[in-house]
């Protein structure tokens, strides 16, 4: 780009074009006040001027115009007379003499003129008696318009000396600025409207000369600062980045489904377990209607408004739904989003299956305790006939046994012979049933024992057992 090229693209900045007017106008002012300096000083001359010349009439030109009236020598008058009309100012004389009457008057120069000063100077001259007499009286008109004129070119000479001299020194500023402040702050700006978030590792440069150090203007310092910008916002970013990034782990890594919306029903959170639950990717849920992406939710919400209206959560438990390993429960809360600007809600899924079924489990087991309780009650009133039933088997088995004297000796006195009674017991086996009824009893008793064992609590405790003799009573129970 040309010098000139440069300067009319600066003309269309208005930064230059303010700094050009500024000057301009500022010199105008100043120039204006030294004219009217300058001019009042060149008018003060001129008068100063013109009064010096009044009192050379007066010590000068009326001596000689008296000597010459007293001898009667007009023609000298007249002489005298064009001589002093080409002092400055001076537009009109005129003499007089009483003696010869009013109409003796020798006058020179324009008697219609402006008379701006008006002076009579008394015609003396020293007779011969060496008294001073008055011969006459000496009128001088002075007329000013030469000196306005002399100021009024002055003022128009230094006025366009002033104009020019102003117009090229700001044209100067101009071009000075416009190459060492404006084209920088243009580069300046320009590089501050192309930073991006994603860009903040380029430095601001401008084309100029680094400077020495300790020698920055405050261009430089302009830069520095810009560039002091851009390393805060830099690390402002990568800290926010952070905090998102954490931020969106800890969501991530909740076992909760969760899913934020805004006031007008888009998905603006996602999370992972949001993913594996619903089987829809993040990317493709945010930013599109709830209704649209998962419409049970989008009820649930709905329903929730009063609730989020007046700024409180929306919970309910236990409710019913359909997941992949079979029919299930879950949790649901709505949280209101309403802080630094920000309208939304939250929604938090937990499963509450195992919850659920942990509890159907827990009642189990209690109603488990409440039958080993009866079952504990109840062995003990099993035991007592058991118990009689074993001590009959055994009564009945010793009466029985030949071996015993008083067996004999009663079946004697009942005239029976054991030995044959024994013989008929054995044919129609009621010595094997009456085994048996003992070896049910006994069974019977060990059943009860077992769960006795079973329902009554115990502390565990660790040590060697038989783990045959543990299966074995296993499947017995």
């Amino acid at each position: 780009m040309t010098p000139g090229e440069h300067i009319l693209t600066g003309i269309r900045r208005r930064l230059s074009l303010k700094l050009l007017i500024a000057v301009m106008v500022c010199s105008f002012f100043i120039t204006l006040l030294i004219a009217a300096v300058d001019l009042q000083r060149f008018h003060r001359r001129g008068l100063e001027e013109i009064r010096d010349n009044l009192g050379f009439l007066e010590t000068s030109y009326a001596p000689a115009i008296a000597l010459s009236l007293y001898n009667l020598d007009e023609n000298q008058i007249e002489l005298e007379l064009l001589g002093a009309l080409k002092l400055r100012g001076v537009s009109y004389l005129e003499v007089t003499e009483p003696l010869r009457g009013d109409d003796f008057r020798i006058s020179a120069g324009d008697p219609g003129a402006p008379r701006d000063i008006v002076r009579e100077y008394p015609l003396e001259y020293v007779g011969a008696d060496g008294a001073t007499k008055v011969s006459g009286t000496l009128f001088a008109a002075v007329n000013l318009d030469g000196l306005r004129s002399e100021i009024w070119r002055n003022a128009r000479r230094i006025l366009l000396a002033s104009a020019l001299q102003t117009f090229l020194t700001a044209l100067v500023v101009y071009a000075v600025i416009s190459f060492t402040v404006t084209r920088r702050l243009v580069e300046a700006a320009d590089y501050a409207s192309r930073l991006d978030l994603d860009e903040l590792g380029l430095e601001p440069t401008v084309s100029r000369r680094p400077p020495r150090p300790g020698a920055e203007d405050e261009l430089d310092r302009m830069l520095l600062a810009l560039n002091g910008m851009r390393l805060r916002l830099k690390q402002g970013v990568e800290e926010r980045e952070r905090l998102r990034t954490l931020l969106k782990n800890i969501v991530d890594s909740m076992p909760s489904v969760l899913v934020g919306v805004d006031e007008k029903g888009a998905i603006t959170q996602w999370n992972l377990e949001a993913e594996k639950r619903i089987g829809i990717p993040a990317a493709d849920a945010l930013g599109r209607p709830l209704a649209e992406v998962h419409p049970e939710m989008a009820e649930r919400l709905e329903t929730a408004g009063p609730d989020l209206n007046a700024r409180r959560p929306y919970t309910r438990e236990r409710l019913p739904a359909d997941g992949p390993d079979g029919p299930g429960w879950f949790d649901i809360t709505v949280y209101p989003l309403a802080a630094n600007g920000v309208e939304g809600a939250v929604i938090r899924l937990d499963d509450a299956t195992a919850k659920v079924r942990s509890e159907e489990l827990l009642i189990q087991t209690e109603k488990m305790q409440s039958v080993g309780g009866l079952a504990a009650g109840m062995a003990h009133e099993i035991n007592n006939p058991l118990s009689a039933i074993l001590s009959g088997t055994q009564n009945i088995s010793r009466r029985l046994d030949p071996a015993m004297a008083a067996n004999v000796k009663t079946a004697e006195t009942c005239g029976v012979s054991l030995p044959n009674l024994l013989c008929y017991l054995e044919d129609r086996k009621i010595l094997r049933m009456l085994d048996g009824v003992r070896e049910s009893a006994l069974r019977a008793a060990r059943i009860v024992r077992n769960m006795l064992d079973f329902s009554r609590k115990s502390e565990a405790e660790q040590e060697p057992n038989d783990i045959n003799g543990i299966l074995d009573k296993v499947l017995e129970l």
